[in-house]
């Protein structure tokens, strides 16, 4: 009697494990369940080609940080994915909670020397009792006054190895440029959202084409390229639409040191730089401010943009390529004719330069 007793005992104790396991189990289930159901999954693609036009080595993106924070700042998603190689799109799908969302996109933050995890983010000053706003965001500025990062030749290694500054942003500003609303996105009642991110770069690009018209020379020698006093030490993380230069942005002159030389056979045109800085607007008086150029060691800067009498600046703003395109006829002596500016959006636009 005994012995059945404590049978009948242990198998009760066997069902009641079993039965405490199964209603284990569901409530994993039912946490698991209710905790998918309030996140939604946002798929996310960036293109560098914000305005179309073709794109050279290293200007797409090598790495890509994106921030996520809700209406109040606080943040939700902070990731960086590096070793993109260098590409003009690329994809993400993260799960994000079920509310209204920011987003906060920095491709290649090493060509500026940043970092722009939570140390970064406080050590830049954008956290605000651990938010980060919109506020703050669109008013900071990179500050490079040793010209560390920008102005870079094309060719520096630096640029093969970071790549160029670009941000891109949702639900933060109305700015057309970034195809951006201003509005946050609601994920409140979404499963799957698509979403694609423009990337704007933080610089412009110019570019140097020289033809050799002399006679009787074969080859035109230029060592060096050396342009006035038109890049800036500053520029915004974001595009202002007010077109301004950070507050206390000092402009400089500089020279480009080409090693090797190119050598430009008779006859034949060659780009002899190709040079990324920030984007720039500078009035149209005053001659310390003027856009100009001058080759190898001719010292006689020429003024590229003249505006006398024009009043206001002339803007040069960031993702813009800038093409000077000119033809040696004579001497170094610079003398520049017929000659007019197209600035654009990362595309091949000319202003024709004649040297005589």
């Amino acid at each position: 009697m005994g012995k059945l007793f404590f049978n009948i005992i242990g198998k009760l104790g066997i069902v009641l494990c079993v039965c405490l396991t199964i209603m284990a189990c569901a409530d994993d289930m039912a946490e698991q369940v209710n905790n998918e159901s309030s996140k939604a999954t946002v798929n996310l693609t960036f293109n560098t080609r914000a305005n179309e036009g073709d794109i050279d080595a290293n200007e797409g993106i090598k790495t890509l940080r994106i921030i996520v924070t809700d209406e109040a700042g606080t943040i939700l998603y902070n990731q960086k994915e590096s070793g993109l190689g260098d590409v003009e799109r690329h994809t993400v799908s993260i799960e994000l909670p079920k509310t209204k969302v920011r987003f906060y996109v920095f491709a290649n933050e090493e060509s500026m020397g940043r970092e722009f995890d939570t140390e970064g983010l406080e050590q830049d000053g954008l956290l605000a009792e651990g938010k980060l706003t919109s506020g703050n965001i669109l008013g900071m500025a990179w500050t490079d006054t040793e010209r560390a990062h920008f102005p870079k030749l094309a060719t520096d290694e630096s640029i093969a190895q970071f790549g160029l500054p670009m941000t891109g942003c949702r639900g933060v500003q109305a700015h057309d440029t970034y195809k951006d609303d201003g509005i946050p996105v609601d994920l409140t009642n979404k499963k799957v959202e698509q979403i694609e991110i423009p990337l704007v770069r933080c610089v412009i690009k110019i570019v140097v084409d020289i033809t050799n018209a002399k006679i009787g020379d074969e080859y035109l020698d230029i060592n060096a390229v050396n342009f006035g006093r038109f890049f800036p030490d500053k520029v915004y993380y974001y595009m202002h639409s007010n077109r301004t230069m950070p507050q206390g942005t000092n402009v400089t002159y500089h020279d480009f040191d080409l090693e090797p030389s190119v050598s430009i056979p008779q006859g034949e045109e060659r780009t002899v730089c190709t040079v990324y800085t920030y984007p720039v607007t500078l009035p149209n008086s005053g001659d310390v401010y003027r856009y100009s150029i001058g080759l190898n060691d001719e010292r006689d800067y020429k003024v590229f943009l003249t505006k006398n009498g024009e009043r206001g600046n002339t803007y040069i703003p960031r993702n813009s390529r800038l093409v000077i395109k000119g033809t040696m006829s004579g001497t170094l002596t610079i003398n520049w004719t017929d000659l007019y500016l197209v600035v654009c959006c990362w595309e091949d636009k000319n202003m024709d330069i004649t040297f005589e």
